[in-house]
C-alpha cells in the first residue's frame, strides 16, 4: 500500500525537473529561414544545450540578434576572440590559414521559402564539405564567382559568425560580431526535421 502512495510524488518530482531544464538547461526553437541550408532546413526543430555558452569554431549557436536582441538567430561560429577571418574569392581563411573544403561532384539544389509570400523557389548551388578545427559540415553557394570579404580581426569576449548558405545568410559579414552574453546556447540536436 505504502507503493502505491509513494507513485504520485515521484511523478511530480520528475515533472519538475524536467520543467526546471526546459527553462535552464534546454532551449526548444523552430528555425524560419534558410540561411543554414543544408545543415538545418527551414521547420526543423532544434533543441540547444543553454548550459554551452563558450562555442568552439564551427560549433552552431543560437544568439540574440545583435542589431535587435528580442530576435534570436542561428549561425555557425567563424572565429572567436583573437583570430582574423577573411574570405579571398569565396575560400574561407581563419588566422591566414586557408579553411579545408572540398567541392562535392553530386548535384546540388535546395528549395528556400519567401517569408512575406511563402513562395517555395529551388535555386541550383554547389556543395563543399568544410573542415573547421575537426569539426566537418557541408556549405552551400550558389554563385558562381567566389565573393571576398576583407580581413577583420574579432575582439575579446566576441564571435564571427556566418550560415552554411554563404551567399544567401546575414551575418557578421554584414552586422558584426557577436557579444559573448548574447549567446543562449549551443546547438545539441535536431529533435524534428522537417525535410529528412
Amino acid at each position: 500500500m505504502k507503493l502505491k502512495k509513494i507513485w504520485p510524488w515521484i511523478a511530480l518530482g520528475v515533472l519538475a525537473l524536467l520543467l526546471i531544464a526546459r527553462f535552464t538547461v534546454f532551449g526548444f526553437y523552430r528555425i524560419p529561414a534558410g540561411s543554414m541550408i543544408p545543415t538545418l532546413s527551414i521547420g526543423d526543430h532544434i533543441i540547444i544545450n543553454m548550459l554551452k555558452k563558450q562555442p568552439r569554431r564551427g560549433e552552431i549557436i543560437v544568439f540574440k540578434y545583435p542589431k535587435d536582441p528580442d530576435k534570436d538567430f542561428v549561425k555557425r561560429v567563424i572565429g572567436i576572440g583573437g583570430d582574423t577571418v577573411e574570405i579571398r574569392e569565396g575560400a574561407l581563411f581563419v588566422n591566414d590559414i586557408k579553411v579545408d573544403d572540398k567541392l562535392q561532384t553530386k548535384p546540388c539544389s535546395y528549395q528556400d521559402v519567401e517569408e512575406e509570400t511563402g513562395n517555395r523557389t529551388t535555386y541550383k548551388c554547389r556543395g563543399f564539405d568544410e573542415t573547421l578545427d575537426g569539426r566537418s559540415y557541408t556549405i552551400i553557394h550558389t554563385h558562381e564567382e567566389g565573393r571576398s570579404f576583407p580581413a577583420v580581426k574579432v575582439p575579446a569576449g566576441q564571435y564571427f559568425v556566418m550560415g552554411d548558405n554563404r551567399d544567401n545568410s546575414h551575418d557578421s559579414r554584414y552586422w558584426g560580431f557577436v557579444p559573448a552574453d548574447h549567446v543562449r546556447g549551443t546547438l545539441a540536436w535536431v529533435w524534428y526535421s522537417s525535410s529528412r
